[in-house]
């Protein structure tokens, strides 16, 4: 997949393309994508994806410091590549684009930069400052333009149409198993290793201090939770606490912290990835340090359970 930072130097002049911010890239995306795929391969186009970047909440204004994102634009970049697409554009969002309507934007950007033949929209996507959510009027550009046009129905989980604030939903209430029911991938997180106060060790527990990647990117709520983490190339089971530690701590920073099992290496300021496996239980303070050990063995052997 080539991804184009710039889109001035996109100069492919048939392609099949479906647009969006694709966080998560998860069940209903895939099947967006592979249709977009499918197309293009029969019409022997280019298949690509355009999304902005920056997010257009953070240009805007728009409760920018509240966005989360359940994937970083790395981790989008490689999950879309996986799904076989030909081209992703990062198009820069900007109060100009911001301005256009939909037809101004298929018009003048999608067929004039991009070489559209053929878009591809989700069935509750909406796009332009006009936000249009009739998809007849989106036909109706595309018949006066004379390029082809088709709508992908939602995918469904159980009951419920697969989106993106679905899977933020269940990420931020701690479900991990549902979210990864509803990426088709366990949720991860990316994160260097710091320096923390070395509490962990004093009770038999040691723990590696994560520090996210990226300030946007979704935390599970706090509690324990079972997980894989990824360091050095080879792949460790342990046990995580995103919390505060109210039984040896009172400070009130939520901090990410993961006992490694079988594990002694030094990993400081190393990247580490953190796969979420299952939630155990949430945070809570306990009596003494005693106890808190003694349900932490509990724990352990419970994780270990999860994991096997």
């Amino acid at each position: 997949m080539k991804v184009y930072s710039d889109p001035n130097k996109y100069n492919n002049t048939s392609t099949v393309v479906t647009l969006g911010m694709f966080d998560g890239v998860h069940l209903g995306h895939k099947q967006l994508l592979s249709k977009v795929v499918t197309t293009a391969r029969n019409i022997d186009a280019r298949s690509v994806v355009v999304t902005f970047w920056p997010h257009p909440r953070l240009v805007l204004g728009k409760d920018a410091e509240d966005l989360k994102f359940i994937t970083t634009l790395d981790e989008k970049i490689a999950l879309l590549e996986k799904e076989g697409i030909d081209d992703l554009i990062l198009l820069p969002f900007n109060l100009e684009l911001a301005a256009l309507s939909a037809k101004e934007f298929i018009e003048q950007v999608l067929m004039a930069k991009f070489g559209m033949q053929h878009l591809i929209m989700g069935y509750n996507h909406r796009f332009g400052k006009d936000r249009i959510d009739d998809y007849s009027v989106y036909q109706s550009i595309a018949n006066e333009n004379q390029f082809g046009i088709s709508k992908v129905e939602a995918v469904k989980v159980g009951s419920v149409n697969v989106s993106s604030t679905v899977v933020r939903n269940a990420i931020e209430t701690g479900d991990v198993v549902l979210a990864k029911a509803l990426l088709s991938y366990t949720f991860s997180l990316t994160g260097n290793v710091v320096s923390g106060q070395q509490l962990g060790r004093t009770i038999g527990f040691p723990t590696a201090n994560i520090e996210p990647n990226d300030s946007h990117k979704i935390i599970p709520q706090t509690g324990v939770y079972a997980c894989k983490l990824l360091v050095k190339g080879n792949k460790y089971d342990g046990m995580l606490n995103v919390g505060i530690k109210p039984t040896v701590s009172s400070k009130t920073k939520q901090t990410i912290e993961v006992h490694i099992f079988n594990f002694s290496d030094d990993i400081y300021s190393e990247e580490v990835v953190i796969e979420f496996v299952d939630r155990v239980r949430n945070e809570q303070k306990f009596e003494s340090v005693d106890a808190l050990k003694a349900q932490l063995k509990i724990d352990e052997q419970t994780v270990k359970k999860l994991l096997s």
